[in-house]
C-alpha cells in the first residue's frame, strides 16, 4: 500500500496566499504555517485511517472510498465529499464547504519518499488558486518502529526459556510462535497489535510512564520505556522474584532486532546464554497482528 506509513511535513508551497483566499484571519495563517503536520496512514482495501497530528489539534480520521465523508478543517470549516482512488498513489477528495457551497479539491500522491498533498479551491472570481505542501516518508527517529513486523529468526531462544524457569512443553511451543507485530507511534506513546500462537493482545505505553505487563507464560513484570534514536529499551522488574529484565528493541534497515536479556547470575546462566534475540522482517499492514514483548 502505498499511502501506508508516518509522514511530516517537509515544506510548502503558496500556503500562506491559499489560506488567505479560504478567508482564514492573519494570525491563524501564521501559526499554519509552522503547523508541523505529521499523517499516520494504514490502508485497508477501500478503508483509510488516518491519524493527523499538528500544532492545532490530534484526531483520528476513517473514510471509505467512494462513500460520503464529513470533514471538519482545523479552522472550524465543514466539508461534505468523497475520496476516490486513481492507480495504487493517488487520492482525489472532492468536498463542497458547508457553509457557501465551494468546491475544495485536494489530491495526495506519493512520489518516491514523498507525500505531495494539494489544494485546490474555487474563488467567486471563477479562478482556482491552489497550495501544495510536500510530506517526507518519516523513517527516522521517532517513526522508524511504525509497521507490521514478522520474526523470522531466534537466537539462542530455547535456552533463554530454560533459564527463565518456562517448562518444556511451552519452550517447544514457543520455538513456532510465529509471533507478529503492529506498531503505531503518537510522539510518546505506542500502540502495539501483538499476534502470536498463544494469544492477540493490544498493547498501549507512553514513554517513561510506568507500565505493567505480563508474557505469555503468565510472569507479570513493571517497568518503564525509553527511547533512544531509533532503539527502545524497556527496564522490567519481575513481580515474582524482583529480578530485572531488560528488552531492547532497534530497527536497522528492515529488521526489528529485540534482545531480551535478564540479571540471572552469570555463573547459572552461562555467558551464552545471558540474553536472547528475535529478529523481525518489516511486512505490509495487516488485519491480524501485535507486542514487542512476546515470550
Amino acid at each position: 500500500m502505498a499511502f501506508d506509513g508516518s509522514w511530516k511535513v517537509d515544506r510548502n508551497e503558496n500556503y500562506e496566499t491559499f489560506m488567505e483566499k479560504m478567508g482564514i484571519n492573519v494570525v491563524k495563517r501564521k501559526l499554519a504555517s509552522h503547523d508541523n503536520l505529521k499523517l499516520t496512514i494504514q490502508q485497508e482495501g477501500n478503508k483509510f485511517t488516518v491519524n493527523e497530528s499538528s500544532t492545532f489539534r490530534t484526531i483520528n480520521i476513517v473514510f471509505e472510498l467512494g462513500v460520503n465523508f464529513s470533514y471538519t478543517l482545523a479552522d472550524g470549516t465543514e466539508l461534505n465529499g468523497i475520496w476516490s482512488l486513481e492507480g495504487n498513489n493517488r487520492l482525489i477528495g472532492k468536498f463542497t464547504r458547508v457553509d457557501n457551497g465551494k468546491e475544495l479539491v485536494v489530491v495526495r500522491e506519493v512520489s518516491g519518499d514523498e507525500l505531495i498533498q494539494e489544494f485546490k479551491v474555487t474563488t467567486d472570481k471563477g479562478g482556482s488558486p491552489s497550495v501544495e505542501t510536500r510530506l517526507e516518508a518519516h523513517t527516522a527517529e521517532a517513526m522508524a518502529f511504525d509497521g507490521s513486523w514478522k520474526v523470522y529468526r531466534n537466537e539462542n531462544y530455547e535456552m533463554f526459556m530454560e533459564k527463565m524457569g518456562i517448562n518444556v512443553v511451552k519452550r517447544k511451543l514457543a520455538m513456532h510462535d510465529n509471533l507478529k507485530l503492529t506498531i503505531r507511534q503518537e510522539g510518546n506513546k505506542f500502540i502495539i497489535k501483538e499476534s502470536c500462537r498463544f494469544r492477540n493482545i493490544d498493547v498501549v505505553f507512553e514513554l517513561g510512564v510506568n507500565f505493567d505487563y505480563t508474557l505469555a507464560d503468565g510472569t507479570e513484570l513493571k517497568g518503564t520505556w525509553s527511547l533512544e534514536g531509533n532503539k527502545l529499551t524497556a527496564k522490567f522488574t519481575r513481580v515474582d522474584n524482583g529480578k530485572e529484565l531488560i528488552d531492547i528493541c532497534e530497527v536497522s534497515g528492515d529488521e526489528l532486532i529485540q534482545t531480551l536479556k535478564t540479571t540471572l547470575p552469570v555463573l547459572s546462566l552461562g555467558a551464552a546464554c545471558s540474553e536472547v534475540q528475535k529478529v523481525f522482517s518489516k511486512g505490509q499492514l495487516d488485519s491480524a497482528n501485535t507486542t514487542l514483548m512476546g515470550t
